[in-house]
């Protein structure tokens, strides 16, 4: 009697055991994209621009540093971050430069905890054309 249960239970593990491995595999891809991630540093909202941002950095009191490369053909002046005035030039071809706004607008939090989607307003012109304003998403952990 033990021989049968046990070929029965093999023969629906055989028979339904793909099933069951695709639901753990789409449950893990769920839970990795919507759940699994809430600490992940990103940055969206950069893509085509003058200016890239290709780090930051949010303490636990909201201010924020950016770490911005000029892209365009002349230099480019950084004025505000999330309406907070500064004053930075990035040079045409020059390295990357950190630029901090200490006023960022980002919920301030603790230090470790995650923060996600906060929206950061960038605003800057380039010389002799018009001014921008970059709109972009960040995430990531409070320093």
């Amino acid at each position: 009697m033990n021989k049968k249960r046990g070929q029965a239970a093999m023969e629906f593990l055989m028979t339904y055991g793909w099933a069951l491995l695709a639901i753990v595999i789409i449950g893990g891809l769920l839970w990795v994209y919507i759940g699994g991630r809430e600490c992940g540093k990103s940055i969206s909202g950069t893509l085509g621009q003058n200016v890239a941002i290709t780090d930051h950095k949010v303490l636990a009191n909201g201010a924020i540093t950016l770490v911005m490369e000029n892209r365009a053909p002349d230099d480019v002046s950084v004025t505000s971050i999330a309406g907070d005035a500064v004053t930075v030039t990035l040079t045409k071809g020059g390295s990357a430069q950190e630029v901090t706004s200490q006023a960022a607008g980002i919920t301030a939090g603790t230090a470790g905890s995650c923060f996600k989607e906060e929206d950061v307003a960038v605003a800057y012109g380039v010389t002799g054309g018009t001014n921008h304003t970059l709109n972009i998403k960040v995430s990531g952990t409070y320093e």
